[in-house]
């Protein structure tokens, strides 16, 4: 949201994005077409490439700050629980990789993870299943045995799709995004702790 709005102040564009707008319109949908809605709606004259260029750097240089990454409530205590119950962890994110990795450096969280699958590892972004089918193949566990931990509605779609049993725990950005097809909701990742048998 943060980049979003300062590539726009940048750009002379006097329209800075809410949590609730935001999470509806961009949360969960590639980044590619997040460019597109930009161009189209502001009436940009640049490519996406050259958006999502200027856009990615800013975004970059905000996560490469730790102090600017909130986690979401209940995080430690959930993995915590995990770690303690011998659970192997997988991440299994659309962004690139770079982006993923510089983030759970930042959050102190990169170690509890066996495996790790970016959108630099697969050619479909969620809500197609590959980036689930590939973290689950690489942990080495059967599909049967995973569950998956979403917070956006095309998230939701990607782990059903690869057939995997999904808890939504909505975030501040996507509380009003559609996230009934999952298997069952929390209201934050503390109450998944009463949920992974």
């Amino acid at each position: 949201q943060r980049a979003f709005n300062e590539y726009l102040a940048r750009h002379q564009v006097e329209y800075p994005f809410g949590e609730e707008e935001y999470g509806r319109i961009f949360v969960g949908v590639p980044v590619r077409g997040n460019a597109q809605y930009f161009i189209e709606r502001f009436r940009l004259d640049c490519t996406a490439e050259e958006l999502l260029g200027e856009r990615e750097a800013i975004f970059e240089e905000l996560i490469g700050v730790p102090a600017n990454l909130e986690p979401m409530p209940g995080l430690k205590e959930l993995l915590d629980d995990l770690q303690r119950r011998g659970i192997t962890l997988a991440v299994a994110s659309a962004s690139p990789r770079q982006q993923v990795e510089t983030m759970l450096r930042g959050l102190g969280i990169a170690g509890r993870f066996r495996v790790v699958v970016s959108g630099s590892d697969v050619a479909r972004a969620k809500p197609a299943p590959v980036v689930y089918e590939l973290a689950v193949k690489r942990l080495g566990v059967p599909k049967e045995r995973c569950i998956a931990v979403e917070d956006s509605s095309t998230g939701v779609a990607a782990a059903k799709a690869a057939d995997l049993y999904v808890i939504a725990v909505p975030s501040r950005f996507t509380r009003r995004q559609d996230l009934a097809q999952a298997d069952a909701q929390a209201q934050n990742l503390e109450q998944v702790i009463g949920m992974v048998g």
